[in-house]
């Protein structure tokens, strides 16, 4: 994938403005918020920031599995060298189960929320997440990135999912 000169000005840019506003509790925190003495950030924005900041670090282990090797070869020192790909692989399967039953746990707690589609949602999403990473090998190269690939998919589906489960409380 090669972009050009013209556009990576822009890119990078929009990357930079946006990164703080999508990641970061307060999208909805709109200039009818801040001109208002109600400076608080919803609870359940919290929540989906606290997932996605521990998710995210899931993600950034994970993503070294394949490339021991490599990583090896070079002297690269990543979590992975040091503990080992099932280590590693693991401590992600268990940060990704602290996200989603963290998400169940707090839905629960706060009223607002509709803690029962959470739970059917989250629990549905992590019972899939441990029957398909059981099934990873991890001396084939293929099933890892097509898990790594599945963990992405899960990361951004929680972008769907978390609004409608909070609209529709």
């Amino acid at each position: 994938l090669h972009f050009s000169d013209r556009l990576s000005a822009p890119m990078v840019s929009s990357s930079i403005v946006g990164f703080p506003l999508v990641n970061t509790p307060g999208p909805n925190f709109s200039l009818v918020n801040i001109l208002t003495t109600d400076w608080q950030i919803p609870i359940a924005e919290w929540l989906l920031t606290a997932f996605v900041l521990i998710f995210t670090f899931a993600i950034a282990i994970f993503k070294d599995i394949p490339d021991i090797e490599g990583d090896r070869k070079y002297h690269i020192t990543t979590f992975t060298v040091k503990l080992g790909a099932k280590a590693v692989f693991n401590v992600s399967r268990w940060v990704i189960t602290v996200c989603y039953l963290g998400t169940m746990v707090g839905a629960w707690l706060l009223s607002p929320l509709n803690a029962l589609a959470f739970l059917l949602f989250h629990g549905a999403v992590l019972t899939l997440f441990w029957i398909l990473s059981w099934r990873v090998d991890l001396g084939d190269q293929k099933a890892i990135a097509q898990f790594y690939q599945f963990i992405w998919k899960l990361f951004f589906l929680e972008y769907l999912a978390f609004p409608v489960l909070t609209w529709a409380s």
